[in-house]
């Protein structure tokens, strides 16, 4: 698939990836050529955004790191575990996968040409 900046920007919102007020793209996950990289391995858009949020799961423990509870003081702060959010990136990276082929399957039904022949009436 042919990148096109309209397409990059439509990745960056399939994947969650938006670029904060006065940001780049620096402060996100994906830099546009690494999108760009993801459409050109792909067949449709649906196929992109498998593609990233399968990379997305694989960055979430390095994001993370070990910590899942932390305090100061009287105040605790327990975040969201890794195996909720691997679970969730890996469920977002099916759901794309499906529309995917399901837009491929569209794009595949070709067309049946039939020829009838009169009969021969006595």
């Amino acid at each position: 698939m042919t990148p096109t900046p309209e397409l990059v920007a439509r990745l960056r919102r399939f994947l969650g990836e938006k670029i904060p007020p006065n940001g780049t793209e620096v402060d996100t996950r994906f830099a546009d050529e690494e999108l760009e990289d993801l459409l050109e391995e792909s067949q449709t858009i649906y196929g992109a955004a498998s593609l990233g949020w399968t990379e997305k799961a694989g960055m979430i423990q390095e994001e993370m790191g070990n910590v899942e509870e932390t305090g100061t003081g009287s105040e605790k702060y327990r975040f969201t575990q890794l195996k909720d959010r691997l679970a969730y990136a890996q469920t977002m990276a099916q759901d794309y996968r499906r529309r995917e082929l399901e837009e491929l399957e569209g794009q595949n039904k070709g067309s049946l040409v039939l020829k009838i022949v009169r009969p021969e009436v006595l």
